[in-house]
């Protein structure tokens, strides 16, 4: 499943870290990557970014404020990769989403006239 983001307006992108029991899990070095592929195939990162820990309200919790480019195309597909280490073990955690550009309508008046 794509979440939808809007051009030109910030998205927060999240994850959570839980064990097997639950748990919010001592993760190192969160990070996240957004990009896109271009025409060619080429991978164009668009963010590399350090995570935010959400605070002790929300344990685990990552998030990372991104502004969605304007001049991206309608419909873009955007991958983003969550990245950490875990404490303790040095596992790498890799979690991904993906997100669809979107443009806002803009209601207007349409002129008509009549005989």
């Amino acid at each position: 499943m794509s979440l939808d983001a809007y051009l030109g307006e910030p998205i927060t992108l999240q994850t959570l870290y839980l064990d097997t029991m639950g748990d919010p899990l001592p993760v190192e070095d969160p990070t996240v990557v957004v990009f896109r592929y271009d025409a060619m195939g080429v991978r164009i990162t668009l963010a590399e970014e350090p995570l935010v820990e959400a605070g002790v309200a929300d344990p685990g919790r990552y998030t990372y404020l991104f502004l969605v480019p304007e001049d991206l195309t309608e419909g873009a597909t955007l991958h983003v990769e969550y990245r950490a280490t875990r404490t303790g073990t040095g596992e790498l955690l890799v979690t991904s989403d993906t997100l669809t550009a979107r443009s806002r309508a803009v209601l207007g008046l349409n002129a008509r006239f009549v005989r």
